[in-house]
């Protein structure tokens, strides 16, 4: 008898829930409704240490009064989707990832400021959370929206555009560079989509920001990540973030 996987996984019951785990291991845990999830830890660091916060107990994330939550993340689509379903069993409602993203088009050089509209799912994730024939996942448009009037409001350049979201970064190939960037699909990282699928599936929202790391294709492709503009530019969109909330 031939194996056949089974289908549409998003529609069926879990054999136990984020809740029961976090009612177990972490019902001392407390997140605030609006969460930001980081995925450097030099960043956090350097965000906290001049501000007051107390300790998430069971997480790498620190509470900021009432307001505000920040976590940091490991990298990738599963070990990111995971943690968002702890914090939100603790708690949150609304996710902002502020992470780093490969640029696959020449509009994009290291340092500048995107906002995500849309999330190409290549990751193993969102099948569990939506429907594999829907292969993009979205972000809460009023949340996000609130984002582009922060940066606007700041004087603080950013661009628009799509991602694709993928587990292997050592496997993207030209020819998806070259199908997707035509596609309005200008960056390329490790975990939006799916926590767009899974914040969709337990009616939650989420926007994303990026800023550019690398290059990922064409004549001048390089790694950026060391550069001080990415470094500063994050800083200084999570700063910005903290003082809109604290007005």
């Amino acid at each position: 008898m031939q194996l056949k996987k089974i289908e549409n996984k998003y529609l069926l019951k879990s054999l136990f829930s984020p809740l029961d785990f976090c009612a177990e291991y972490k019902s001392k845990s407390k997140f605030n409704p609006f969460v930001v999830l980081v995925f450097n830890k030099d960043i956090v660091e350097n965000f906290i240490k001049d501000k007051e916060y107390k300790k998430i107990h069971g997480f790498q994330a620190w509470s900021l009064s009432d307001k505000m939550s920040i976590v940091l993340s490991p990298i990738g689509s599963a070990a990111s989707a995971t943690l968002m379903e702890e914090v939100f069993a603790c708690g949150g409602e609304k996710v902002l990832i502020l992470g780093m993203a490969g640029s696959i088009s020449s509009k994009l050089l290291p340092g500048d400021i995107v906002i995500c509209d849309r999330a190409l799912k290549d990751e193993g994730v969102s099948k569990s959370y939506s429907n594999e024939k829907d292969i993009f996942s979205f972000p809460d448009f009023n949340f996000t929206s609130s984002f582009k009037e922060i940066l606007k409001e700041n004087n603080l350049t950013f661009h628009i555009a799509s991602t694709w979201t993928t587990d292997t970064p050592y496997r993207e190939t030209q020819e998806e560079v070259d199908s997707y960037s035509k596609h309005g699909i200008l960056t390329v990282e490790m975990e939006v989509s799916a926590i767009f699928s899974l914040s969709k599936f337990r009616d939650k929202k989420a926007a994303a920001i990026f800023v550019i790391s690398d290059i990922v294709s064409g004549k001048n492709r390089k790694f950026a990540f060391h550069y001080k503009k990415v470094s500063f530019n994050l800083l200084k969109i999570l700063n910005i973030i903290y003082g809109r909330i604290y007005k």
